[in-house]
């Protein structure tokens, strides 16, 4: 019994070993048209095939009729001109598909194999035709050899598997349609030979984030780049002469362009549907129309041009002189991208606020981050603010803080391209009228010298604890289980803005989310901003509405506080925190010996000089 066990044992390794040996193949092909008759029955098995030696087109032939075919070497082989058929192509009359010439990989020559997953041409090949490997839906590595000048149309056409492929350094066109539809393909590197991309080149590659165009090209055809729309930054090299309709069109996360000044030719909608465009860096002497962008949003791109551009009448605010801008608007819902520092003269973004505070609890909080620093923050209705902690007389005070080792502390200032969480106080039962706010507020900044705007980093600076991080953003941000939103509305127990929740809404542009440092699998629903206490404001108290049964005043650096019984009183600052608790009496009291600053006590502000 043990011995027909072992005998089992024995076969089923051997048949594992004669299955891995047969399902790889190296073949060497003296003669042109043999390798039918060298692969025999393996044809039907192979999956892993190295050739060398010579091919024809009975050999290509025999290559397309492998069906489990993965991966194929040919690297040390030669293609010969053969007039062989190796692909009829159904659907013209005349399909026939030969090797022209030695050394191409000629038209459809690899066209829909369905199993192939990666090739290695052959050395000696200069050139890719049309369809060539087209339609390879697996294809995901291509090894193109250093000899290719050309790369046919339609060539990688809808090789959808494709990941990765570095073109060769002589390589002069590529052509129409050429890696159309190549959705997995995220970035690319077009050698400094290629003068031309042709028509729909790399269009709906919709994964393709990076790319860096050669230095010797003069033009982009129309649709060269249409339905990008991973496409984040786009330098145009100097040299550069023309660029045809919709080259760029539909690239939606396309935020930055730079035209250079050899560009004469610009036709519309090169840059239609690019609604995240954040900077245009405009160095040609083209008058710019309005039809180059359309569906840009003039309100948050900056437009940096010479003095003597022409504009679009519609494009009136964001504009960028020498460096200068008289008028930066940002507005709340668009991206903003700001893709060389500049000074501003003015500079506004506005948000409204309408989530109620509510003591005893973090309610009311929203992120924020700006790509300016702010200098003065008003209501449209209650006049200037101030975040806690600051001192400007005659400012109504609201909540500002940034995630710190230990958790959220509070800032008397809003910095350039940092995340905060911010609110303002807004609840009626509460709070004395004077301290409501609810509504737009203007973040603002202004020096006729000019105020920095700095580059937005690549990297943002982020809050951390020990948790989580807290992430800045200027850009739409789409939720993901990694991805925590502050709550805008109710969650269950728990009331609006006081709560980062996994996977609950896309993030805004100005806005900041929290990303877990926890594992995937321990990561919580989500963080409370306050904690089991609840306690993130912790200031309410000072905003309380005034007690009417006392008077309080100063004069100098006198404090009265006329008082119709006996009680204790705190006096809070800026921060806060508790400076002092004093023991009044019915009648008149006096405090003297604070420090020159604000305070607040039983819900009225007083300023000690």
């Amino acid at each position: 019994m043990d011995r027909i066990k072992i005998s089992c044992i024995v076969m089923l390794i051997c048949l594992w070993i004669s299955t891995d040996v047969w399902a790889q193949e190296v073949i060497h092909v003296e003669v042109a048209g043999t390798l039918p008759v060298l692969i025999g029955d393996k044809k039907e098995t192979v999956e892993e095939l190295t050739l060398t030696g010579k091919l024809n087109g009975t050999d290509i032939k025999c290559i397309r009729e492998m069906k489990k075919l993965r991966t194929l070497d040919m690297n040390g082989t030669e293609i010969l001109k053969s007039d062989i058929v190796y692909y009829v192509e159904p659907y013209t009359a005349n399909g026939e598909h030969v090797i022209k010439t030695d050394d191409e990989i000629g038209d459809y020559m690899f066209y829909q194999l369905s199993t192939l997953e990666n090739i290695i041409l052959p050395d000696k090949a200069y050139k890719i035709g049309t369809y060539a490997l087209g339609e390879c839906e697996k294809l995901k590595s291509v090894t193109i050899p250093d000899g290719v000048t050309e790369i046919g149309t339609l060539s990688f056409e809808g090789c959808s598997g494709l990941l990765n492929i570095k073109l060769p350094d002589r390589l002069v066109s590529i052509e129409s349609s050429c890696f159309k539809g190549c959705r997995n393909l995220q970035e690319i590197k077009i050698p400094d030979s290629v003068i031309e991309i042709g028509y729909w080149a790399f269009r709906d590659c919709s994964k393709l984030k990076e790319v860096l165009l050669p230095k010797n090209l003069k033009r982009i055809k129309s649709l060269t780049f249409y339905m990008c729309s991973q496409l984040e930054a786009i330098e145009i090299p100097e040299g550069c002469v023309a660029i045809l309709d919709n080259a760029f069109s539909g690239c939606a996360n396309l935020v930055y362009v730079s035209v250079p000044s050899t560009v004469t030719q610009m036709e519309d909608y090169v840059f239609d549907g690019c609604a995240n465009m954040g900077s245009i860096v405009w160095n040609s002497e083209l008058e710019i129309k309005s039809s180059f962008f359309a569906d840009v949003q003039p309100c948050n791109c900056l437009l940096y041009v010479s003095q003597g551009t022409v504009l679009p009448e519609t494009w009136n605010d964001n504009i960028v002189r020498e460096n200068v801008a008289e008028q930066v608007v940002f507005n709340a819902g668009y991206s903003c991208y700001v893709a060389r520092e500049l000074k501003a003269k003015h500079i506004t973004y506005t948000r409204e606020f309408t989530l109620p505070t509510k003591k005893g609890t973090a309610a009311g909080w929203t992120s924020v981050v700006l790509p300016f620093t702010v200098q003065e923050f008003t209501h449209e209705s209650k006049g200037k603010l101030s975040p806690f902690g600051a001192t400007e007389i005659g400012s109504k005070p609201f909540w500002l803080r940034e995630l710190a080792s230990d958790g959220f502390k509070n800032v008397a200032a809003l910095e350039a391209n940092k995340p905060y969480i911010i609110a303002m106080p807004n609840n009626s039962d509460e709070y004395e009228e004077q301290y409501n706010i609810s509504g737009c507020v203007q973040f603002e900044a202004a020096d006729e010298a000019g105020v920095m705007i700095p580059a937005t980093p690549s990297v943002m600076p982020t809050g951390e604890n020990a948790l989580y991080e807290l992430v800045p953003t200027l850009r739409s941000v789409s939720k993901t289980n990694r991805v925590y939103a502050l709550s805008q509305e109710e969650h269950g127990d728990f009331p609006a803005g006081s709560l980062f929740v996994s996977c609950l809404r896309d993030i805004d542009p100005f806005e900041a989310y929290v990303v877990t440092k926890e594992s995937a699998t321990n990561a919580p629903l989500y963080y409370s901003i306050g904690g089991e206490g609840g306690e993130i404001t912790g200031l309410e108290e000072i905003l309380k509405k005034e007690d009417e049964s006392l008077k309080i005043y100063t004069a100098g650096n006198v404090l009265y506080i006329d008082s119709d019984r006996d009680r204790s009183i705190s006096i809070y600052d800026v921060t806060g925190r508790i400076v002092r608790i004093v023991e009044v009496h019915e009648g008149s009291n006096t405090v003297t010996g604070l420090s020159s600053g604000f305070y607040f006590l039983e819900g009225k502000k007083v300023a000690i000089k």
